[in-house]
C-alpha cells in the first residue's frame, strides 16, 4: 500500500482513487454480465414446465424409467406367451398331421377290398 502522506493535494488523492477503481472495473463489469446472464438463464429454465405433468426433471426421469421398465416387462411377457403359443401350435399341427396320416392309411386299407370287388 502506498504511503498516503506523500499525496498532499486533492488531485493526487483523486488520481490514486481513480487508478485503484480502474483496477476494479473489469471485475465489476464481469460481475454485472454474470448476474445478467444468470437472470436470463433462470428465466429461461425456471417455471418453464410449471404446468406440466412432471414439473421436476427428476420426477419425470423417474416416471420415464418406471414406464420403460413396465413396457420391458410387458414385452417379455408377450414374448413368453408367443413362444408358448408357438410350441402349442406346433404340437397341434404335428398331432393333426399324425391323425390325417392315420385316417388316410385307414381309408386306403378299407378301400382295397372294394376295389378288388369291382374287378
Amino acid at each position: 500500500m502506498p504511503d498516503l502522506s506523500s499525496y498532499d493535494s486533492w488531485p493526487a488523492v483523486a488520481a490514486l482513487a481513480l487508478v485503484l477503481l480502474g483496477f476494479q472495473v473489469p471485475s465489476l463489469v464481469s460481475t454485472i454480465r454474470t448476474h445478467r446472464d444468470t437472470k436470463a438463464i433462470r428465466t429461461h429454465t425456471e417455471n418453464e414446465h410449471a404446468d406440466a405433468d412432471y414439473p421436476n426433471l427428476r420426477d419425470e426421469l423417474t416416471a420415464t424409467r418406471v414406464a420403460a421398465e413396465a413396457a420391458a416387462s410387458a414385452a417379455q411377457d408377450a414374448v413368453t406367451i408367443a413362444k408358448t403359443t408357438d410350441t402349442r401350435l406346433t404340437d397341434h399341427i404335428t398331432q393333426a398331421d399324425a391323425w390325417q396320416t392315420s385316417v388316410e392309411d385307414d381309408l386306403t386299407r378299407l378301400r382295397r377290398p372294394l376295389l378288388a370287388w369291382r374287378r
